[in-house]
């Protein structure tokens, strides 16, 4: 089956494609659906995107801070339920040992050759897993029991070692990521470049953590017993993944807001002490309440801080601010409301991305017909089902207050903050150093933009607080806690946060929007 969007050949019957997630024709019969399989909700954890290093125009000068980019390679075996049929892994021919008959050598190492082969698939295009025949292997154990593996050993190059659960003298019984299933509906992948599962559409790479089941192992199929066909060796010993049925059973998650969410919202913005005030925001919510659950509760929270002077910040910021809104509102929102799409955490990141593109070529355009440097930082939320997808250009941020405290969500784009995260500067000349307000990632400052986007799982009790540089700068991240710990009212302290930050000086604009989080209670009173 083809793929309507990029083309791709997709095995017939796909729900959605293996290579861009969009959903497939649906074919003419309709396959009666899978009861068997629990949900499991889709769990996201993401990391910041590091300054990529590359230089882009700040408020006063351009900097390029040189920045080294980390990165993680995990060596690891081909899972088996990825390889074809066709395709098997090379076995290296054992090497010649001193003093003991080549021949006899031979043959022992061709014997474990041949238990470890599976056997000859039948009509089958790709096989769930590989399995040896169930064989009589004698391997005297080195101890008086099986030694357990450690975490995170990787058996067959499919089963992820997490605990071990119980241990005798011949078996160990784990639990195991399953890395061969989806995350969210637990079908099988069959081949190894899938970007999107077949059956459900869900991004593999970053829907949640895989699957956990059982994993026994013994040194035979005999100590283990029934069902030992669906076994495989690896590493001399006899592994046994317990049926989808017998999975260890995580423990049920209470919903946050089992009765929907609720918007606090204050906000405000003032010039300081400059002559203009450059800095722009937005602030939508949208909420529908239906058999007195409130369901969706959606809000979008924009502040971006204008660069460029007259005629050149505030142009900035406030196209930005506009074209971002229409495009979020249009396209994520107002389809969540109603019913008509409930995108998934990858579609949101999309749109975040692209919207935030938009506003950059058009400021950007704008920035070189009018031949003068506009620009804006920009920190954002989009507030949806129980989470909050944080979005970060330069060195306005987003922080979330909650039972921990204060803790900053968004990375500054700035030459210090990058000196300081390098060990060459302290903590303290964020405040302090000449060159604190020089950034190398701005809105309209470059054809392309690179974003960092976060998502943060919100609770009830929890307050969002989106601010420029203007605000954090000025009463530090002391002084925003210290107003959150005695003003519970979001209008009330925002408005102290700017009478602050103008009696500190007030050097720059001061823009910051609170979002409060709670829950709705259970209003009705059952009776039994």
């Amino acid at each position: 089956m083809k793929c309507p969007n990029c083309g791709t050949e997709n095995r017939e019957g796909a729900r959605f494609c293996m290579a861009c997630g969009v959903r497939l024709a649906a074919p003419a019969a309709a396959s009666t659906p899978d009861t068997t399989r629990p949900e499991v909700p889709p769990t996201l954890t993401t990391e910041p995107i590091p300054p990529s290093g590359s230089g882009v125009s700040a408020r006063e000068e351009v900097a390029s801070p040189s920045m080294v980019p980390g990165e993680v390679i995990r060596d690891e075996e081909m899972p088996f339920s990825m390889l074809t049929p066709d395709v098997q892994p090379p076995v290296a021919p054992p090497e010649p040992l001193e003093g003991i008959p080549q021949d006899s050598v031979a043959r022992t190492a061709q014997e474990r050759i041949e238990m470890a082969k599976p056997p000859e698939p039948a009509d089958e295009v790709v096989p769930k897993l590989q399995t040896a025949e169930p064989v009589q292997v004698t391997v005297p154990p080195t101890e008086d029991r099986l030694p357990p593996l450690e975490p995170g050993v990787l058996v067959a190059g499919r089963f992820e070692i997490v605990e071990l659960l119980e241990s005798d003298a011949d078996v160990n019984l784990y639990s195991a990521h399953d890395l061969a299933l989806c995350p969210m509906c637990r079908a099988e992948r069959d081949q190894s470049d899938n970007e999107y599962c077949t059956e459900c559409g869900a991004a593999l790479e970053i829907v949640g953590p895989p699957v956990l089941r059982k994993l026994q192992e013994a040194l035979s199929p005999e100590a283990i017993g029934a069902n030992a066909e669906d076994g495989v060796f690896h590493d001399d010993r006899f592994y046994l993944p317990l049926p989808e049925e017998e999975m260890v059973a995580l423990p049920p998650v209470e919903p946050a807001f089992p009765y929907g969410m609720t918007l606090s919202i204050g906000y405000a913005s003032d010039v300081g002490q400059r002559d203009l005030d450059e800095d722009s925001l937005c602030v939508f919510t949208l909420s529908g309440i239906y058999e007195s659950v409130a369901n969706p509760t959606l809000g979008l929270f924009i502040v971006a801080d204008g660069m460029g002077g007259h005629a050149g910040g505030e142009v900035a910021s406030k196209l930005a601010m506009q074209i971002i809104a229409e495009r979020l509102i249009q396209n994520v929102l107002l389809r969540r409301f109603t019913g008509e799409d409930q995108p998934l955490v990858e579609a949101v990141r999309d749109h975040l991305t692209e919207a935030i593109g938009d506003a950059n070529e058009q400021v950007y355009r704008l920035a070189q017909e009018r031949a003068n440097d506009m620009g804006c930082t920009l920190t954002m939320a989009l507030v949806m089902d129980g989470k909050a997808y944080v979005a970060n250009v330069g060195d306005s941020r987003t922080y979330v207050y909650g039972q921990e405290g204060l803790r900053q969500v968004t990375t500054d784009h700035s030459v210090v903050a990058s000196l300081i995260a390098a060990g060459i500067a302290e903590p303290e000349e964020l405040y302090t150093h000449p060159e604190r307000h020089v950034v190398y990632r701005a809105l309209g400052t470059k054809p392309t933009i690179e974003v960092d986007i976060w998502e943060e799982g919100l609770v009830p009790g929890d307050t969002l607080l989106l601010c420029c540089d203007g605000l954090w700068e000025s009463i530090r991240d002391e002084g925003i806690q210290d107003v959150l710990l005695t003003q519970f009212d979001p209008q009330t302290a925002c408005n102290e946060m700017v009478r602050l930050a103008n009696q500190a000086g007030g050097e720059d604009n001061i823009s910051v929007i609170m979002v409060k989080v709670g829950a709705i209670e259970k209003s009705r009173i059952e009776h039994g």
